[in-house]
């Protein structure tokens, strides 16, 4: 039962993820993470720390985007250029 539990929680972060609500990641990925490992379900588990690391990589894609724009009041360079 948890690792249908598991995996219901694990796809339901996995839609969050799809519709950009990354708060709701936040919040489901863990839980599936913490039931996988309960039911020993390593499937679950293994599919759960790849979703988690996916979120990352995809929250510092989304950090670097606006670093990247060039901006009229840094006289047109980057903020990632000003930073360095």
């Amino acid at each position: 039962m948890r690792a249908a539990v598991a995996d219901f929680v694990y796809l339901t972060g996995w839609m969050a993820m799809c519709e950009n609500q990354q708060g709701l990641w936040q919040r489901y990925y863990p839980r599936a993470l913490e039931l996988a490992g309960a039911a020993e379900d390593h499937v679950t588990y293994c599919r759960t720390l790849r979703g988690m690391s996916l979120q990352a990589s995809h929250l510092e894609h989304v950090a670097q985007k606006p670093n990247g724009r060039p901006r009229k009041t840094l006289g047109w360079d980057t903020p990632a250029e000003r930073l360095a």
